[in-house]
């Protein structure tokens, strides 16, 4: 068990293909007692091969440091942790991330190939990195506008944020995602098929690209009008159509750029007078 004191400073910096010089790793279960502490480049990782985990037993703060898990559990539920990030390093060792009801201020990695992950009444804020191909999660907002440090597939979430409002930012969704309330407040993208969304939500002024030839679902309300001075684009990524399918309700747009949108399910998709025609729209009525 490790117990910090909070007037020393911890330095136990990630070290090239070692990782962080203070790892856990002995069979047994094992517990973190931070008792406040904020100093020093505090890495850790978790290394139990012969079973065992970690527990976090009060809240972690400290902006420098990276949490590994690589091999077995760590449980971090109902804490507040500020981070750079937590990552399994996408490993195929087995892993558990039990993060329920914690809230997390920094990046999040879990991509491995034998991990189970715990999220209910989870909140990641700020992520700077965000990678996930599995697992159920209650609130996520993703800070960075890098899109290499954004894989979400496969993956439920309740509300995800694209928090930025860079005009010029790479955020997007992958493939095969179940969420409850998206938004983008800068530019944005779903560059996967097979997404359902009860609740999409664009940024007035800002472009949103759907690949071509995929198809994504909105259950509920889409909302995607500009204003005057900030028309917002809605577009297909090439030459070929991206269909958006709408199983509820109407789409009701104006001051939009539309081009190669097919509309399916409840249709027509409504464009009122102040929309230009890129050209390519599909069951579409826009006014002239």
């Amino acid at each position: 068990n490790l117990v910090l004191n909070p007037a020393v400073r911890m330095n136990t910096p990630t070290v090239g293909i070692a990782g962080p010089s203070l790892s856990f790793r002995g069979a047994a279960n094992s517990t973190i007692t931070t008792n406040g502490s904020t100093l020093g480049d505090f890495d850790l990782s978790v290394n139990k091969p012969n079973g065992g985990k970690v527990t976090l037993l009060d809240d972690f703060n400290n902006a420098n440091s990276v949490i590994e898990v690589n091999n077995r559990a760590l449980d971090i539920s109902g804490r507040t942790v500020t981070v750079t990030y937590i990552t399994d390093n996408s490993t195929a060792n087995p892993v558990s991330l039990n993060i329920t009801n914690a809230t997390i201020n920094g990046g999040w990695h879990a991509m491995g190939t034998s991990k189970t992950v715990q999220a209910a009444g989870s909140n990641i804020i700020g992520a700077t990195v965000f990678r996930t191909n599995a697992g159920v999660y209650n609130k996520v907002d993703v800070a960075t506008t890098n899109d290499a440090a954004i894989s979400i597939n496969a993956t439920t979430i309740g509300d995800l944020l694209f928090s930025n409002n860079n005009a010029a930012s790479g955020a997007y969704l992958g493939t095969g995602n179940t969420v409850d309330r998206l938004e983008f407040r800068g530019k944005g993208s779903i560059l996967g098929t097979g997404n359902t969304i009860d609740t999409l939500i664009f940024a007035p002024g800002k472009t949103y690209t759907f690949a071509s030839n995929t198809n994504t679902t909105i259950n509920d309300a889409w909302y995607g009008s500009g204003s005057p001075c900030n028309p917002t684009q809605i577009v297909s990524s090439s030459t070929t159509n991206a269909t958006v399918t709408k199983t509820n309700g109407t789409v009701d747009f104006d001051y939009i750029r539309l081009n190669r949108i097919t509309a399916a399910g409840v249709t027509p998709f409504k464009a009122r007078e102040h929309t230009v025609d890129l050209g390519g729209n599909v069951n579409w009525d826009i006014s002239p």
